[in-house]
């Protein structure tokens, strides 16, 4: 099929933003070209006539094509429009070129939200009713001993989203950090959280690319902060010690085996009375080393969730 095609027109525009001082920001150009479609063989469709490759070299731009004078417009839009008179063989196609500017999606400030989690714990340690730094009191029966079963109040945690645009990230991390604690004090959006304060319960991530086709990676992270830490602190008590031989042997007294557990010092033997008691350690999650997360340690934009 033999196609002509001409440029019949260029009419170009442009708008802005006009301030008090006579500046114009966010200037966006506009420039409309139209081109005569000529079929010298056979009738064209309208798809034909607006993709149209002229045998005289010259050509309808493409959808994405950047405008030849100017290289920041680019083709938005086309349509065709036929001359009724010509049997569908002369058309005229509009062409639209509009700015594009390009914006890095990276530059983008992290989007934080806090919201919270609520657990249910054992109440050990009670407030006094004259307040104080920490609780204080021991909740014990009126004999000295702990309830059973024991008794159970509500616990909150703080939890921080983040969502942020990344250029350079890993699936793999999400293997690796996904689940761990922060084996660093660091700052968390304004936070300042110690070691093992903090854990990285999701990592979710989707790829994305920007205007010029270029990868990035949009990512949020989901972060639960315990301020007690996520070290298993459990009391050293037992039904057995280890005696100067270094035997495992039942706890008695007065040569009746006991029906409680006993109170140990860390090293396996019992503990001596009057001591406080001793607490074992144990790291329930893997910590890591958090620092190629990026995740920031200041305050950026804040999303509230409804009420």
């Amino acid at each position: 099929m033999a196609l002509l095609v001409k440029l019949l027109s260029s009419t170009a525009s442009e708008q802005g933003e006009v301030q008090p001082n006579g500046v114009v920001n966010n200037r966006m150009a506009t420039v409309e070209r139209v081109y005569r479609v000529i079929s010298t063989t056979a009738t064209l469709t309208e798809l034909e006539a607006r993709d149209a490759e002229g045998s005289n070299g010259t050509d309808v731009p493409a959808v994405g094509d950047v405008h030849p004078d100017d290289g920041t417009l680019y083709v938005v839009s086309k349509r065709a429009r036929q001359q009724e008179s010509e049997e569908y063989k002369n058309w005229l196609v509009t062409v639209n070129y509009q700015t594009i500017r390009f914006e890095d999606p990276t530059d983008d400030d992290p989007v934080v939200e806090f919201l919270s989690n609520q657990y249910t714990k054992v109440l050990d340690k009670a407030w006094s009713s004259g307040g104080g730094d920490t609780p204080a009191v021991d909740v014990l029966n009126s004999a000295g001993d702990p309830f059973d079963p024991p008794i159970e109040t509500e616990d909150g945690r703080i939890v921080v989203r983040i969502t942020m645009n990344m250029r350079n990230f890993s699936p793999a991390w999400k293997y690796q950090y996904e689940g761990s604690t922060n084996l660093n004090a660091m700052d968390i959006v304004g936070l300042t959280v110690a070691e093992w304060c903090a854990r990285l319960l999701l990592i979710d991530i989707k790829v994305m690319y920007d205007n010029n086709g270029d990868r990035y990676w949009w990512v949020q992270y989901t972060i639960e902060i315990n301020p007690n830490s996520y070290v298993r602190k459990i009391l050293d008590a037992g039904y057995y010690y280890l005696n100067e031989d270094g035997d495992r042997t039942q706890c008695t007294v007065s040569g009746v085996v006991v029906s409680t557990p006993q109170l140990l010092d860390g090293e396996g033997a019992l503990l001596v009375d009057g001591e406080d008691p001793v607490y074992l350690e144990f790291y329930a999650y893997d910590s890591e080393d958090w620092a190629v997360l990026q995740i920031p340690g200041e305050l950026f934009k804040i999303t509230e969730r409804p009420a």
